[in-house]
Order: C-alpha cells, then sequence, then structure tokens
C-alpha cells in the first residue's frame, strides 16, 4: 500500500490530528486519497464511489483544459448562503462532522461549479447538433397515442415519457360516456325508440334516469371518466370509432346498450409535438454525453491502488 503523510497541526476547524492518508486512485497524475472520498461520502449523502470520484476528477481535469474558471467572488457568495442557514457553530460542527476544513470545502464548491459550467456547455454543443427526423417524431407519437388510449404496450421509452410528463398526461386517453341498458324484455323497438329520441335531441340524461336499468342511472347514466381498456370488449370495440356527442344502439347477450361519447381526452400532435420533440433532442443529447464522459475515461491513465 502506498500512503501519504498529510501533516501535522492546527486547522480552521481547530482540531489536529497526524494523518496518513490512503491513495486509492491516481488519475492522469493526479492523486486521490481515502480522505477525499470520505469527505465526497459525507458531502453527497453517503451516494458515492471511486468511480464517481473518478469521473467528478476527469470532468474538472477536462473543464481546466478548456479554460473553465470559477471566481472566487462565486464561491465565496455561495458559500454565505449556505452559511446563512446555519450559526456559526452549527457550520463547524457540520465540517467537524465531515472532517473537512473550510479551505477543502471551499475547494469542494469551486470543483462542482467547474463540473456543471462544463456538463452544461456540452450539453449546448451536442444539443445544437442534433435533429429530431419528422418520421422519427410521428413514429413516438403515434407509439404514445395507442399506449394511452390502451391499444398497445408501451415499450420503456414510452413509458419514462409519461412518467416524466406525468401530470400534464393524466386524463389523455380517457373517455365520458353515458349509458342507457335496458333488459331485452323490453322489445327492441322500445329501446330503437328511445334511441331515435335521443338522436332527435331529447336529453340523454332525462331518458337515462327515466328508462336506464344500469349503472349511475340516477346521474343520467354517466361513468366516471375512464380509459378503454377499462371497458368490457364488446363496448371497446364499439366506442373507439365513436365521435364526440354520437349516439349508438348495441345489443350484448341479454341487455341492450345505448350509448352516447360525451367527451375523449385525445393526445393532439399540434400540442403534445414539440414537447415529444424535446423529449427526444434531451434523450440523445444525455446519451451523446455519456458517450463523452465514456470516452475521457478510455482515454484517462487511471491507476487503481
Amino acid at each position: 500500500l502506498i500512503f501519504l503523510w498529510v501533516g501535522r497541526g492546527l486547522t480552521s476547524l481547530a482540531y489536529s490530528a497526524e494523518l496518513i492518508d490512503k491513495i486509492v486512485v491516481v488519475v492522469n497524475g493526479e492523486i486521490l486519497t481515502q480522505r477525499q472520498l470520505e469527505q465526497e461520502r459525507f458531502l453527497n449523502q453517503g451516494k458515492w464511489e471511486i468511480e464517481n470520484m473518478i469521473d467528478s476528477c476527469l470532468l474538472k481535469q477536462e473543464a481546466k483544459k478548456e479554460g473553465i474558471t470559477v471566481s472566487s467572488e462565486a464561491v465565496e457568495e455561495y458559500l454565505s448562503k449556505i452559511k446563512a442557514n446555519f450559526s456559526e457553530t452549527e457550520f463547524q460542527l457540520i465540517l467537524r462532522e465531515g472532517k473537512l476544513s473550510l479551505a477543502e470545502y471551499r475547494g469542494w464548491l469551486e470543483g462542482m461549479f467547474l463540473q456543471q459550467i462544463l456538463i452544461n456547455q456540452k450539453r449546448m454543443q451536442i444539443s445544437e447538433k442534433i435533429k429530431v427526423e419528422e418520421e422519427e417524431l410521428e413514429e413516438f407519437y403515434q407509439k404514445l397515442k395507442q399506449y394511452l388510449q390502451g391499444e398497445r404496450e408501451g415499450e420503456e421509452e414510452i413509458k419514462q415519457f409519461c412518467y416524466y410528463y406525468e401530470e400534464e398526461l393524466k386524463d389523455i386517453g380517457k373517455i365520458k360516456i353515458a349509458l342507457i341498458v335496458m333488459p331485452d324484455k323490453d322489445s327492441i323497438s322500445t329501446a330503437e325508440n328511445i334511441f331515435q329520441l335521443s338522436k332527435k335531441g331529447v336529453d340523454f340524461s332525462t331518458l337515462a334516469r327515466e328508462f336506464s336499468q344500469g349503472p349511475n342511472a340516477e346521474q343520467g347514466g354517466e361513468l366516471e371518466p375512464l380509459k378503454l381498456k377499462d371497458l368490457a370488449p364488446f363496448l371497446r370495440e364499439v366506442i373507439s370509432f365513436m365521435k364526440i356527442g354520437e349516439i349508438r344502439l348495441i345489443k350484448e347477450k341479454s341487455l341492450f346498450y345505448i350509448i352516447q361519447l360525451k367527451d375523449r381526452k385525445e393526445l393532439l400532435f399540434a400540442q403534445y409535438g414539440p414537447i415529444i420533440e424535446e423529449y427526444l433532442r434531451q434523450e440523445r443529447v444525455e446519451k451523446d454525453l455519456q458517450e463523452w464522459l465514456e470516452a475521457l475515461r478510455e482515454e484517462a491513465e487511471i491507476i487503481r491502488i
């Protein structure tokens, strides 16, 4: 094992120790130690491994190569905002817990700024080169539309999009219907007469309250908004091709159904096309960004101790 003599003395946190610091990895000649790894774990709430430390080091090195700098004023301003949340004693105790000097914490903040500036610049550079083709956009739109309408299984990319835009999409694909349900002991002519009355403009809710023996008759036959996939197959097959406001009469087994499609929340391309395009662009940006970072790793001289 290789060890570094770090030193003896008082720090700004008023603690002193004789530290023997183990080297864990060397990245392009830059030594990273166990102490730094533990500090990073503290600052990142435990979610930090050697590979993360290597990536962070590579990004900071690349930022410096590209001439990116962070002013001491920017670091101090951000540090002041953090310190404003604590008393001086509390802040010093936090640093002590993380085995950090104030200078080390400043250095860590500067490194975070360097990495973020570099990554933002790379994202912009990559984004400028990416063009989402119309065919790709249309294909994604159709898959998403069919998935939201319950007509197909969702691929991982589609499900991820729905997760990101859950609030905006929560009602897409839902329909609102009203039903008049009558047993077949009532003749077809009776059902047909009610059907014709509804088509002539007699209020559907009034007819449902008077004649329906189905669910929610007292509410005018209206069901809560639901997705096509949640309907019985025979209803789904008919309603799939209905237009808003249209009324149909069907018979299934021993029941007549008069169906009114009151509303359908559709995925409109004019509204969601730009959102989909930006999503596809950002997915490509992140993919290319990861490939760029992987190239940095491959080109680097990394020695794990």
